[in-house]
């Protein structure tokens, strides 16, 4: 918002896939992914991501491929819980659901899972009251939900379409924490369903 320029705050010199950002009291957390895996910004201050080598790769309690980098499907973090965050990992025929509450210092298997197709959406609401957090993962033909984290899943209705030519049919998936029954999917198709 201020008038200074852009800073970097770097990964080194690689390309950031995909970014999620989150924050309590004592700053901003920033998440990233890379062809060579999951990162974290550990600077935190009460200014925010400061730029340098503050980054801290943190995917070692995952599932790796046989060439070494982490076999990491699809991840998020949980809003208003800045270090807990879900990865479906391992073998696209054998996923598994992770989870880390220390900002993927350490993982923790919850249990097969869902989504099996190369990349799935997902995303997690939190449990309100301290309850068990709500993921939704989207299949090549529905979306599965969990309302106990992971333990247990049921299947939603069938996509309204779905187009041959993507393996995943759906790119991305919506839902508020104020509203966590009503769910926007946007389909590679370009169609936007809401249910």
């Amino acid at each position: 918002a201020d008038a200074s320029p852009w800073q970097p705050v770097g990964l080194r010199g690689v390309a950031a896939l995909r970014l999620a950002a989150t924050s309590d009291s004592d700053g901003i957390l920033l998440y990233a992914e890379t062809s060579a895996g999951l990162w974290r910004n550990a600077d935190r201050t009460g200014a925010g991501i400061t730029a340098g080598n503050a980054w801290q790769r943190i995917d070692a309690g995952l599932p790796h491929s046989p060439l070494g980098a982490p076999d990491v499907a699809a991840w998020c973090t949980v809003p208003g819980h800045p270090f807990r965050l879900y990865a479906l990992a391992g073998p696209q025929d054998a996923r598994q659901l992770y989870r880390s509450d220390d900002g993927g210092a350490s993982w923790q298997a919850v249990g097969p899972a869902p989504g099996q197709s190369q990349s799935p959406a997902m995303i997690v609401l939190p449990g309100p009251q301290g309850s068990e957090d709500t993921i939704l993962i989207a299949t090549p033909t529905r979306v599965q939900r969990s309302a106990n984290g992971g333990e247990t899943w049921a299947p939603g209705g069938e996509w309204p379409e779905v187009v041959e030519e993507f393996d995943d049919p759906v790119a991305v998936l919506l839902a508020g924490a104020t509203a966590p029954n009503r769910l926007v999917a946007l389909a590679r198709s370009g169609h936007v369903w809401v249910s």
